[in-house]
C-alpha cells in the first residue's frame, strides 16, 4: 500500500497535541476492510480528545479506500507516519496456510460395503 500525504491541518493537530507517529492498521480478507488508527505515545492520551483520532480514521478510508476482498485468508498494511523522525513506513502481513506431514492410506480401507 502505498503512503498518501498527511493533512496538514492533522499534522499540526496531532504535534500540537505531543503525538509522535500515527500509525493506520487495515486488515483485510473476507470482503470487508478494517482500521485501526494508533496514536504514540499512547501515555499522552490525555492531550487530545477523540476527534483527533476520529478525524484521522475519516481521512484514511476516504483517502486509501481499502476494499478488504478476499478469498478468507487474512491480509493487511500499515503505514506509520512518524512525526518525531519525519519518516514514513510501510509494511503488509497475510496469513498462509501450512500443512504439516501429509497422511496417505489406501482408499480401499474407506470404502464402505
Amino acid at each position: 500500500m502505498e503512503p498518501q500525504p498527511l493533512p496538514k491541518e492533522i499534522y499540526d493537530r496531532a504535534v500540537e497535541c505531543g503525538v509522535e507517529a500515527i500509525s493506520l492498521h487495515w486488515e483485510g480478507g473476507n470482503d470487508e476492510g478494517m482500521l485501526e488508527v494508533f496514536l504514540e505515545p499512547y501515555r499522552n492520551r490525555e492531550k487530545f480528545d477523540s476527534s483527533l483520532e476520529n478525524d484521522i480514521y475519516s481521512w484514511a478510508w476516504e483517502t486509501f479506500h481499502y476494499s478488504g476482498a478476499g478469498d478468507g485468508t487474512r491480509y493487511g498494511d500499515q503505514i506509520d507516519y512518524n512525526l518525531v523522525t519525519h519518516e514514513v513506513g510501510t509494511s503488509e502481513w497475510y496469513q498462509v496456510t501450512e500443512y504439516e506431514d501429509v497422511s496417505v492410506y489406501p482408499l480401499k480401507d474407506f470404502i464402505g460395503e
